[in-house]
Formats: structure tokens, C-alpha cells, sequence
């Protein structure tokens, strides 16, 4: 009796120890798996369901970037454009930025108009001095717009984007080198009606066939309009005329009619007030006219020989010499087209 209660207590020991060891070594997931696996279905088909509610968003922010109209003046692709930037920004094709303004180009609601703050007028010569130093490429005016908009054909984002080609051409962008697309997006406008992030701008490859027909294009479809004159205050110096935005917009203009008429001629001619005597004002005259000549030879394409210098000194007065201001008038550079 006594061996028998002996080994049953030794039984008793080392059932609890077993049953101790068991408790011990089973782990939280060896539970998961003997477990209820309604659980972790119900997880997996939550992940699945999640990923493919987001597949349409995905699918629908690809539409609303991509779906751009088209026209003589757009190109769908909108590679490297980041439509929630914020300010005014230029990127290359690497999506390496060139520039940026923390301001923005600023659009109102259902006008074609932008409206370009003091503080990034810079962005225009920077993107032609850009151009000038990469003349493999070309800049692309991607200009955005609301569906909640009034329909136009074209539509607004076309139509902004081409006000801002013709402001980059009177500073020397060359025409064929400017592209414009429209981006239809969800724009929230202010209480004023106001967006102020409207245009992005991106540097890509040229594409020269591109480039060709929109040259000819111009060619074959320009309506020669040569007008008989334009008149220009620049600013002087005690030496003579100052390079400024006057005469690069005036180059911008003339670089636009060569190509319509490639074989444009031009006189330069230098008017002046009756401050001195005549001779000199004849002789100042002609220093001015020479170096606008100079000036646009340079700087337009036009051949230096089909631009003429001339002076009329003071024998030309459009307005009285007896006032400060119409000794201002009169003191001019005049544009002739022939």
C-alpha cells in the first residue's frame, strides 16, 4: 500500500509538470492557428476590399490629368507636373527643378486673364535664358482649369495658357518653342473667385518635327499684316539707349513677324526735341537708331543688312517743344516696317 501511494504521488508530480510545461510553450500564434480562422479571412478580404476601392480613385486621378483637350497648341502628356505644388514652379524632365517663386500665377473664375505678381516677373526671362542655354528644349505652359467653369471652345486652360505664350514672346521666348496644354482640375477658388496656383511650367526634349510643321504652319497661314510704323520710349543713358524690357519686347514682337515674313525689312529712325542745336540733334538722332539696329540685329534674326539706321533729329515733332512732356514725346525711336 505504502509503494503504491508512492508512485501514484510521483504520477501526480509529474502530470502537473506536463501540464505546466504545455502552458508554458505554446505561443500566441500557435493559439492564432488552432484558433477561429473567421478572423483572419475576415482581415484578408478587408485588405483585399480596401485595395480595390482605392484602384478607381487611382484610376480617376489618371483621367482628370491625362483626358486633356486637344488642339493645334496642346500635347496630352503631363509627365513630371505636379498639379498640388504650391507657387510657381519649372521642372526638367528628370522632374529637377529649374525654378520656383513661392507665389503663384493667378487666375479669376470664368476669365481668360492671368494675373503675374511683381515678385515672379523674373519667371519670364528665366525661362527664356533657360531656352537659350538648352536649345534642345522646349517649355511647356500647362494651365489649369476648373470643369465648374463656363464651357469655351477652347476651353479657359487653352486660352490662359495663350495670353502667357504671347507675354513670353515679347520678351524673346521663340513662338515655336512654347507649347500649351490644359489640365482639367478641381480648383478651389477663394471668396473672390480667385486661384492662385494656375500655371505650371515644365522644360522637355524639343521636338523638332513638332517644331517644323508648327513653323510652317505660321508660314502658310499668316496673314501678313505689317503695320507702317511703331513708335518706343526707351530709356537713355548720357552714351545713348539702355537695353530694357521696351526693346525686348519690341524684339519679341519683330521675331514673331519674321517668321510670318522672313523677308521683313526694317528702318530704325531717331527722333529728338529741340534741346540743342540742330546738328547735334541730328547726330544724337542717328547714335540712337544705330544702336537699336545693332540692338535687333542681335537679337532677332533679322539680317543686318535688311535693318537701315536714319536720324530726323528734331525736324519731326509729334507734340510741342514748349513742355517738358512734349519734349518727351518727341524724343523717341520709330519702327518702319517695309
Amino acid at each position: 500500500m505504502k509503494n503504491f501511494l508512492i508512485a501514484f504521488s510521483i504520477f501526480l508530480v509529474w502530470a502537473f509538470f506536463a501540464l505546466w510545461v504545455y502552458s508554458w510553450i505554446m505561443t500566441p500564434s500557435a493559439i492564432a492557428s488552432s484558433g477561429d480562422t473567421n478572423n483572419i479571412t475576415s482581415e484578408t478580404e478587408l485588405l483585399h476590399n480596401t485595395e480595390t476601392d482605392k484602384k478607381p480613385i487611382i484610376e480617376n486621378e489618371i483621367a482628370n490629368t491625362t483626358n486633356v483637350q486637344i488642339s493645334e497648341d496642346t500635347i496630352a502628356s503631363v509627365n513630371h507636373i505636379e498639379t498640388n505644388a504650391t507657387g510657381l514652379r519649372a521642372v526638367d524632365d528628370n522632374n529637377d527643378i529649374i525654378f520656383s517663386f513661392d507665389e503663384g500665377i493667378s487666375i479669376i473664375m470664368n476669365k481668360k486673364n492671368v494675373f503675374i505678381a511683381d515678385s515672379i516677373a523674373d519667371f519670364k526671362l528665366k525661362i527664356k535664358n533657360y531656352l537659350e542655354k538648352h536649345p534642345n528644349k522646349e517649355v511647356h505652359i500647362n494651365s489649369r482649369y476648373s470643369a465648374n467653369e463656363d464651357i469655351e471652345n477652347p476651353n479657359l486652360g487653352i486660352q490662359r495658357g495663350q495670353k502667357l505664350k504671347k507675354i513670353l514672346v515679347t520678351v524673346g521666348v521663340p513662338a515655336e518653342k512654347i507649347v500649351v496644354k490644359s489640365i482639367i482640375k478641381s480648383l478651389e477658388f477663394d471668396k473672390n473667385n480667385t486661384f492662385k496656383n494656375a500655371i505650371a511650367i515644365t522644360f522637355t526634349t524639343l521636338d523638332e518635327e513638332r517644331m517644323a510643321n508648327e513653323i510652317k504652319k505660321i508660314k502658310e497661314n499668316a496673314i501678313v499684316t505689317v503695320p507702317e510704323s511703331i513708335i518706343i520710349y526707351p530709356n537713355y543713358s548720357e552714351n545713348g539707349v539702355l537695353i530694357d524690357e521696351k526693346l525686348e519686347s519690341l524684339a519679341g514682337e519683330i521675331r514673331q513677324r519674321v517668321l510670318e515674313n522672313p523677308n521683313l525689312k526694317i528702318s530704325v529712325v531717331g527722333h529728338t526735341d529741340n534741346d540743342d542745336n540742330a546738328t547735334e540733334n541730328y547726330r544724337m538722332g542717328l547714335i540712337y537708331a544705330r544702336e537699336v539696329r545693332w540692338y535687333l540685329a542681335g537679337s532677332t534674326g533679322v539680317k543686318i543688312g535688311n535693318i537701315t539706321a536714319i536720324s530726323k533729329g528734331e525736324l519731326q515733332p509729334i507734340r510741342s517743344n514748349n513742355t517738358s512732356n512734349g519734349r518727351r514725346l518727341n524724343k523717341r525711336i520709330e519702327i518702319k516696317f517695309q
